[in-house]
């Protein structure tokens, strides 16, 4: 018997205090912080919460506090950006700032003997940029159990439609004056059914590249900055205009672009540099697009300094492995394992399984990426006909007539994707 795949969630709602007003002059703030998950985990009852008991499909198992010092909050980040010798040190402060629930989720997760997805989500928009994976990936010689992953976002509600594949893997590259030159080296060294392809524009024109021939992943390299309402923004090298996290959703819609790797721009380091040359900005940057809450491929960013050995020990990992299995749990647990020093985190979107199915080349198949894309719009537009007819009643004959219409539609579109879904192609 097939094991159900929800019984290796666990989900992790980290959620602003209800108290949070009290806290405003206060040096410490506290979050509630809720686990949802059907897992054979052995966790204390926690502390009561106002959370909800329940999250897609999942139910609450136990609930604590997350605590952090605020005046203290800047120094854990800043010691962070020194270099990966800040790594343990840091870990050190993340476990401090989580109530003995938490600890003993942590500490049973890393003593299991089976791998769990660990999906960690966060409400409050102004702890995205702490690297949580570190929880986790590094603790002094405890290896995290085999087929271990930890993402941040939720776990889908339905099943990801699992695109058809004839040929290799694509990944189109920016590469440009300060793309960093152990990035120019891998890529043009290649992976064995994985095709890189270079742009040398901007970011929009090899988005827009990326959307219209059909690649699966892309690899861009910017600079980032941070609005005063926690956007991410992408900064290029050519005096374009900022990316948003909406426009990059707007050039990718419908697409077949299921993953973006981001890798900050080289610059001049100076002689007596002993850290990352990065600032912290542009790490926050990336951690706030790619939290951000609008329909963007999974993106698998650094959120602190990482070297450019470890960069490309981690990336060498994750594409050997990606090209070969499709898998992208698979690709990000083997390229952590790979370069246990390094700070990237997976920001999920689609289930952890495999991404991509071979078909025979020719395969006259609708893109299910198009499909998931009609699927979201013709319920978001059946949506606002259910809002109007509950605000105005009765509505048109020829209104009503369109909706029943529009609903056949989305059950053909559901039938269809149906075919593709994670689960079949597990099977």
């Amino acid at each position: 018997m097939m094991q159900d795949p929800r019984s290796r969630d666990v989900c992790v709602r980290v959620f602003p205090s209800l108290t949070s007003r009290e806290q405003d002059s206060s040096p410490v703030r506290s979050y509630d912080v809720a686990v949802y998950t059907t897992a054979p985990l052995n966790l204390p009852p926690g502390t009561p919460t106002r959370t909800p008991e329940e999250m897609n499909g999942l139910p609450r198992r136990t609930s604590g506090k997350l605590t952090l010092k605020w005046e203290r909050y800047q120094e854990i980040l800043a010691q962070f950006f020194e270099a990966e010798k800040g790594i343990e040190a840091m870990q050190f402060r993340l476990r401090d700032a989580l109530s003995q629930e938490l600890l003993v989720l942590v500490d049973n997760v890393l003593s299991s003997p089976s791998g769990l997805s660990i999906w960690w989500n966060i409400e409050a928009p102004e702890l995205d940029d702490l690297p949580w994976e570190l929880l986790f990936y590094a603790k002094p010689n405890v290896a995290p159990p085999p087929d271990f992953i930890f993402v941040r976002g939720l776990p889908p509600q339905t099943p990801t439609p699992v695109l058809p594949l004839s040929g290799d893997l694509r990944v189109l590259w920016t590469d440009h004056a300060s793309t960093p030159q152990w990035l120019r080296t891998m890529m043009n060294s290649g992976f064995p059914g994985l095709k890189t392809i270079p742009s040398t524009g901007d970011l929009r024109e090899a988005l827009r590249s990326s959307a219209a021939e059909g690649v699966e992943l892309v690899h861009l390299c910017a600079d980032g900055s941070v609005t005063l309402a926690y956007e991410g923004l992408l900064v290029g090298d050519s005096g374009e205009r900022d990316l948003s996290a909406s426009e990059l959703s707007e050039v990718l819609s419908g697409s077949r672009v299921s993953l973006i790797g981001l890798t900050p721009v080289s610059s001049p380091r100076p002689s007596d540099w002993s850290g990352s040359d990065r600032s912290p900005e542009v790490y926050r940057a990336f951690a706030c697009m790619a939290s951000a809450r609008t329909r963007l491929p999974s993106m698998v960013v650094p959120i602190g300094p990482t070297t450019d050995a470890i960069s490309l020990l981690f990336w060498q990992a994750f594409h050997s492995a990606f090209a070969g299995t499709h898998r992208l749990d698979q690709a990000f647990a083997n390229a952590k394992n790979a370069a246990r020093a390094s700070t990237f985190a997976l920001f999920l979107r689609n289930s952890p399984g495999k991404l991509f199915r071979d078909v025979q080349e020719g395969n006259d198949i609708q893109s299910p990426a198009r499909m998931a894309t009609e699927l979201q719009e013709s319920s978001a537009f059946l949506d606002r006909i259910e809002v109007l007819g509950a605000k105005y009643g009765a509505l048109p004959d020829y209104v009503s007539s369109f909706a029943k219409t529009e609903t056949t539609r989305r059950q053909n579109i559901e039938t269809e994707l149906g075919k593709w879904t994670a689960t079949e192609a597990e099977k």
